[in-house]
C-alpha cells in the first residue's frame, strides 16, 4: 500500500510544514505511529493507493521536482500546489487506485 502523509493543513499556502510523505507499508497504523513519534506536528493520511515500491517509484519520479529529502516533497513550489498531480496525472483515469482521498485515519 502507498501511503501520503501530512499535517492536516498541508494543502494550504503558508502551511507551517509544507511537507508531505509518500511511502510503502503493510502495516499503516505501525508506519503511522513511528513517523508520529519523529514529528511535533500531528500527521494525517491524505492518500492509500493500491501498489508497492514500482507504483511508488513512479510516483516519486513524476514529483521529482517537488522532491525535499527522502520521501518527503514539498507540497507548494511557488503557487503550484502537488494535490493536482497526484489527483490527477499520477491516475490518468485509473481511479480505482485510488483507496482513501483526502480522509484522514488516526
Amino acid at each position: 500500500m502507498i501511503y501520503v502523509v501530512g499535517t492536516e493543513s498541508c494543502w494550504l499556502k503558508g502551511s507551517r510544514q509544507p511537507f508531505i510523505k509518500i511511502g510503502t507499508t503493510i502495516d499503516l497504523r505501525q508506519r503511522m505511529a513511528k513517523m508520529q513519534t519523529d514529528n511535533p506536528q500531528e500527521l494525517k493520511v491524505h492518500y492509500l493507493f493500491n501498489g508497492g515500491a514500482d507504483r511508488e517509484a513512479e510516483l516519486h519520479a513524476m514529483l521529482h521536482h517537488f522532491h525535499y529529502r527522502a520521501e518527503w516533497f514539498r507540497t507548494w513550489v511557488g503557487q503550484e500546489p502537488i494535490k493536482p498531480w497526484i489527483e490527477g496525472e499520477w491516475f490518468q483515469g485509473d481511479k480505482d487506485l485510488i483507496v482513501l482521498n483526502r480522509g484522514v485515519i488516526s
